[in-house]
Formats: structure tokens, C-alpha cells, sequence
């Protein structure tokens, strides 16, 4: 199973780099993160030693608990999954990156939270580009007045956006 891991990470490592050849594009820019929800701890310690820091989870409570039971400096978590807004003040004081901000009342909150420790959070807006309504994001045509509320923060940088497509059977 570790082996298994390891080869995992490497494929997707040479898949990332091919595709960044081809496009002409540094892979240095290329994040992997590597979801790790519902995967016990050992896979994270072992994704870790096969050269994998940033790790993501998609519920709060199971974030924290694996955050506790993994003290490592290098980890770099993100919370990919919705946003309540009682659950930021547990986020801010040690995730990275906070990948689903799609209201402006997020940002906000984690300004407050952030400024209180005096940390800056890694965030992308989530946008919903599929349409669907069961999809989280905002509306494309609320982009503009988030980023631009986001401009005026000092604690929160948005560095992108995230987005879930249509799922399509590929055959």
C-alpha cells in the first residue's frame, strides 16, 4: 500500500510536468493537493514521506483531528469543502489555504479571525461555473464585488479561483 501511494504521487507529479511541457508552462507554478478525506492518518504520513506537503479535507471536524493527531510544520492544509461561518474561527488559527469562500461574510470573518493572530490565509473563491444548483459558489456576475471587497483585506489573499464542472461521462 505505501508503494502504492508513492507510485501515485509520482505519476501524477510526471503527469503534471508533461502537461506543463506541452503547454509551455513552469510546473513549479502547479499545486497538488492531495485530498486525503477518508483516508486514515497512516496514508498522509506516507503521501508526506513520498514528498506530498499539502493535504486537503472537506469537513472541518476531520481537518482538525488530523491536524492534531499530525503536528508537522511543513503540512500545508486546505479546507476544500463549504464554509460555515462558526467553523472559520477553528480554520484560521493553522490552515493554509481556505479553497470555498463564496460570499463576501467569509472573507470578512476570516479577516477578523486572521487579524486577531496576526496571520495572513491563502484563500480561493469558489465559483460556480457549472450552473447546477446543487454546486457551491458564487454567481460569475458576483465575482467582481468579492475580489473587490477582498482587495481592502490585510489578512486574507485571494490567489485564485475553484470551480467543479459538469460531471461528464467521459465514454
Amino acid at each position: 500500500m505505501p508503494e502504492d501511494i508513492c507510485n501515485n504521487i509520482k505519476e501524477l507529479q510526471n503527469r503534471i510536468a508533461q502537461a506543463c511541457k506541452n503547454t509551455e508552462r513552469d510546473s513549479d507554478e502547479i499545486t497538488l493537493v492531495a485530498v486525503s478525506k477518508t483516508k486514515p492518518l497512516e496514508d498522509i504520513k506516507t503521501a508526506y514521506n513520498c514528498g506530498q506537503i499539502h493535504f486537503g479535507e472537506n469537513r472541518a471536524k476531520e481537518l482538525q483531528d488530523k491536524m492534531d493527531d499530525y503536528e508537522n510544520e511543513e503540512i500545508q492544509w486546505h479546507m476544500v469543502g463549504n464554509l460555515q461561518t462558526n467553523k472559520i474561527k477553528y480554520m484560521v488559527e493553522r490552515v493554509n489555504w481556505i479553497h470555498s469562500i463564496e460570499k463576501s461574510k467569509y472573507l470578512r470573518e476570516i479577516e477578523k479571525r486572521a487579524s486577531r493572530i496576526d496571520r495572513v490565509i491563502n484563500t480561493l473563491i469558489q465559483v460556480n461555473i457549472s450552473g447546477e444548483e446543487q454546486k457551491s459558489g458564487c454567481e460569475p456576475s458576483d465575482l467582481k464585488e468579492i475580489l473587490k471587497y477582498a482587495q481592502g483585506l490585510d489578512h486574507v489573499r485571494v490567489r485564485g479561483l475553484m470551480g467543479m464542472a459538469t460531471f461528464v461521462d467521459p465514454e
